[in-house]
């Protein structure tokens, strides 16, 4: 493949210093690449509009099934945004988030795995950390802000990430999440806000894990006030598990009563909500439609902010 002097130029400013080029294997633009870091696999693609001021979308896919693994699912839901990418020269990155690690299929002991942020080694988020600061230790202007879409399971992964880490999110599109953290000290992590301590062990090792998640208020109140997309296909009407914290028993009453019920817990704090809720019509659960309905939506946001600076 030849990449002209611009393009290779536009690469190294934004993800390489002149050594690492030096010392590892030049980027490739405009075709999807797989990466390691410490604690698990991700898809990254440079598009050759790449710019200094890209920003970076984080694209989270939903539970494993028998077919595929964390890298598979990742990299099919990586390549519905290609062709954003490519008009909006934002670099996608897609974490691979495999059962035996972060219990995307049937292994988490605690039972919700990734999409309540746990993990075998490290947390979730903390795994999404490692990315993150995989670019930026490349790029000293990125400041590690990002924006994010996930769907299903990765829509309850992203749900879950922006109560927990709100000001490293510029803005999220959140699709069809089936369960989904409610600003309620009437249900414990990840359904609502009350502490939730779990010691479980996972398959293979020889002892418990004990984890305790105590959510933060002032971090629900900061993420009710970000510009939040929630969405679900006005067809996706199958019945969910009752949990009276929920709101509803079907992703569309849950999308619906999340977005009112953080809108109004950011009012109760004499705060302003910003969370929206769009139910597509004549869609049910799928990941492809819904992701692209979102599209418009993060390419405004995208357009609206300023390059990404690094803190002083």
């Amino acid at each position: 493949m030849v990449i002209s002097r611009a393009i290779i130029f536009a690469i190294s400013v934004l993800l390489y210093c002149d050594s690492c080029i030096a010392q590892e294997t030049r980027p490739v633009a405009g075709e999807p690449t797989l990466e390691t870091v410490e604690h698990g696999k991700y898809w990254r693609y440079l598009p050759k509009t790449v710019t200094p001021k890209s920003h970076v979308l984080v694209i989270c896919h939903g539970m494993l099934t028998e077919e595929h693994t964390g890298v598979t699912s990742a990299i099919g839901f990586l390549k519905v945004w290609i062709e954003f990418a490519n008009a909006t020269s934002a670099v996608l990155v897609a974490p691979a988030f495999e059962d035996e690690t972060f219990g995307a299929g049937t292994g988490c002991p605690h039972g919700w795995g990734y999409r309540g942020l746990y993990g075998r080694h490290i947390g979730a988020d903390e795994f999404l950390h490692e990315i993150i600061d995989a670019l930026k230790g490349l790029n000293p202007e990125y400041d590690g802000k990002f924006y994010m879409f996930g769907h299903s399971a990765g829509g309850q992964f992203a749900s879950h990430y922006v109560v927990k880490h709100p000001s490293r999110v510029h803005t999220a599109a959140i699709s069809a999440p089936a369960w989904l953290p409610f600003p309620t000290m009437e249900d414990n992590w990840p359904r609502g806000l009350k502490p939730r301590r779990s010691i479980r062990r996972w398959p293979g090792e020889t002892e418990d894990q004990d984890v305790l998640v105590t959510p933060d208020p002032q971090a629900f109140i900061a993420a009710a006030e970000l510009p939040l997309l929630i969405t679900s296909g006005a067809l996706d009407l199958e019945p969910l598990h009752h949990n009276a914290s929920q709101q509803g028993d079907t992703h569309v009453a849950r999308a619906q009563s999340w977005a009112k019920a953080m809108n109004q817990y950011a009012v109760e704090n004499e705060r302003k909500g910003a969370i929206t809720c769009v139910i597509v019509p004549n869609v049910g659960h799928s990941g492809g439609t819904m992701a692209r309905s979102t599209m418009p939506f993060l390419a405004k946001h995208m357009a609206r902010n300023k390059p990404p600076r690094a803190r002083k």
